[in-house]
């Protein structure tokens, strides 16, 4: 035990090396096996945990021969032969870079932080406006429907959030001038839909079942004869059908994914985006991909990123169905669907920095809009799906299997 409070609990082969040798050399053995740094004052405490300055004799007298030293290290040595190869040859870790890998369905958790992103060294497109307000509105509507947390206080986390954040993300683009407020500058709503989606997940780590939220006369609906002031407060109890907190970022991913696709269908504050219908119910993938390149051009011509190619690989060995047009394939079933899977490369998207931050915070949820609608026009075609995504410097690749 007291090898373990000296010698360092927390590193495995140091710790087996330091207990054969305590009785002989204290902490030497540790010292043996890594350069030893300055000394350090006495009573301190090294970085490896042994501590200096009178506790082990060996360690501190400086009147001993030379020969008394051969032994030491000599002892360290014998000590450190014993540890496993395997355990005593450890890789050193990598540094973190941008790139990584993120697998499973979207919305994540995402499971491998991989550091800090890097500001966005390449321009990117003007967003839309109003298309832009459809993703951010689409999110915080999607939050205010599962009833995990009040609205007031979500907005202002959301607020206390963004302002602690926003002044250290701009100075990352000096000399560039974030134009803050303007969901059109590509750096700007990369930040804000990131803080969104960094309050979202926080909120998610502490989820109410049931909490009270103040609201105002105008949230009522146009035939409620209820009478109330300015604001009022009503006590909110989260839905039965939401109420497994493990499944919330799943829920949330379909919700805000059903509202940015019903409002690139039907239209949104009387903008029209042209947005596919579903396809037949149970369609194969060969009828699905049309609507699915539709949703992604919409995307592209909208500012969201500068390109996104689609390409669909052929059907899993065994299918039924046949091969389509650029490979496309569905395999027939009784109930007329099929699998299937296709890629999308989206290169210079206004989420790039966010999707990094995120992955670096392992956050619940990932603020992947386009992923999102997709998925909403398979489940409207009566199609599931899964999906990775893997991220770099310049964009992100979506590899999707069509369940």
């Amino acid at each position: 035990m007291a090898c373990n409070l000296r010698c360092g609990a927390s590193r495995p082969p140091q710790r087996a090396a330091c207990g054969a040798a305590r009785r002989r050399s204290g902490c030497v053995a540790r010292a043996a096996a890594h350069p030893p740094p300055p000394p350090p004052a006495a009573g301190s405490e090294d970085s490896s945990g042994c501590i200096s300055g009178g506790s082990h004799p060996a360690a501190t007298s400086r009147s001993g021969s030379s020969g008394r030293r051969a032994i030491l290290v000599s002892s360290a040595a014998a000590a450190l032969a014993a540890v496993p190869a395997a355990r005593a040859s450890v890789a050193p870790p990598q540094a973190p870079t941008l790139a990584g890998r993120i697998s499973g369905a979207l919305p994540l958790p995402l499971p491998i932080p991989i550091g800090g992103p890097q500001p966005v060294g390449f321009p990117r497109k003007t967003v839309d406006q109003r298309f832009a307000v459809l993703l951010m509105r689409s999110s915080y509507d999607a939050v205010d429907e599962l009833d995990f947390v009040s609205m007031e206080k979500f907005q202002i986390q959301f607020w206390k959030y963004r302002q602690s954040e926003v002044e250290s993300y701009a100075l990352q683009y000096k000399p560039l001038t974030v134009r803050a407020g303007d969901l059109t500058d590509p750096i700007y709503f990369d930040f804000i839909s990131y803080a969104q989606y960094a309050t979202i997940s926080r909120a998610m780590r502490a989820p109410q079942q049931v909490f009270e939220e103040r609201y105002s006369c105008d949230e009522l609906a146009a035939d409620d004869d209820e009478s109330c002031a300015e604001t009022r407060t009503r006590v909110v109890r989260r839905p039965a059908a939401f109420g497994d907190d493990a499944a919330l970022p799943e829920l949330f991913f379909e919700a805000a994914g059903d509202r940015i696709y019903t409002g690139l269908v039907q239209g949104f504050r009387g903008e029209q985006f042209g947005g596919p219908p579903p396809a037949r119910r149970g369609a194969p993938l060969a009828e699905l991909m049309p609507g699915v390149r539709s949703v992604y051009k919409i995307f592209a011509d909208r500012g969201y990123c500068l390109s996104a190619e689609v390409t669909a690989a052929p059907a899993p060995a065994g299918g039924d169905g046949e091969g389509g047009e650029g490979g496309e394939a569905g395999a027939a079933s009784s109930s007329g669907g099929g699998g299937g899977s296709f890629e999308v490369r989206v290169t210079g998207p206004a989420n790039l920095w966010g999707l990094g931050a995120l992955a670096s915070q392992a956050a619940l949820v990932a603020n992947a809009h386009d992923a999102m609608a997709v998925a909403a026009y398979l489940r409207a075609s009566g199609r599931g799906s899964s999906r990775e995504l893997e991220l770099s410097d310049t964009g992100y690749t979506e590899t999707w299997t069509v369940l």
